[in-house]
């Protein structure tokens, strides 16, 4: 039950987050909207890491798995995110980061809310 309720707070974060991430992006302040969007990419890998020191003490599991294979791609994530909040002009980047990000942070309240 409190596993449900951390999960069910996390995702409405994230699309809040996500969502102030598009309003200031489009104000004059570009470069908090950059560094904003790293917080969701460093909260999964937080989260998988997490997830991976509960579960070290089963390697055997598919869970564990799922979550070493993972964890290469949400760091490529972050530091993709990274990059472009060092590089706030190229809004490009920024938007397809933005649409990652929404798009996963979608993901998360709909697995959520059916499995949770």
């Amino acid at each position: 039950m409190e596993e449900a309720l951390v999960a069910a707070i996390f995702c409405w974060l994230a699309v809040v987050l996500v969502l102030a991430c598009a309003v200031l992006h489009f104000t004059r302040w570009r470069k908090l909207a950059s560094w904003l969007l790293v917080i969701f990419p460093a909260a999964l890998c937080a989260g998988l890491w997490l997830d991976l020191s509960h579960d070290s003490l089963k390697p055997g599991q598919p869970g564990y798995h799922f979550d070493l294979a993972a964890l290469p791609y949400l760091f490529g994530f972050l530091v993709v995110t990274v990059i472009a909040a060092l590089r706030p002009r190229w809004r490009w980047i920024f938007w397809i980061l933005w649409a990652v990000s929404a798009l996963i942070s979608v993901l998360l309240v709909f697995f959520t809310f059916l499995f949770g």
